[in-house]
């Protein structure tokens, strides 16, 4: 399977793009600084997606997420995460502007 990093495991990057990605056939590797954030989404391997629109709404279980790297572990881990055995074709950022 193809992998992805994402940088930014916030509405953007877990409600849109990791889906796509994973519908593509990505595993998709969340880097974030929320450690509560990256806590429950490597507790539960999984989260849920919720779209609203003026008719309805629409609940969708994003699954098979277990790899999410916080802050500090990306500073311990920068030199392993990019090293050979962990080639990525695809590097991703979302972090709008708050």
């Amino acid at each position: 399977m193809k992998k992805a990093v994402h940088f930014g495991a916030g509405n953007i990057g877990r409600g849109f793009i990791a889906p796509v990605l994973q519908e593509n056939e990505y595993e998709v590797i969340f880097v974030d600084i929320n450690n509560e954030l990256i806590q429950q989404i490597n507790n539960l391997n999984q989260y849920n997606v919720t779209s609203l629109s003026l008719e309805n709404s629409t609940n969708k279980i994003v699954e098979n997420v277990n790899h999410v790297i916080g802050q500090q572990l990306l500073v311990k881990r920068e030199n392993d995460l990019f090293e050979d055995h962990y080639l990525f074709p695809m590097l991703l950022l979302s972090n709008p502007n708050k």
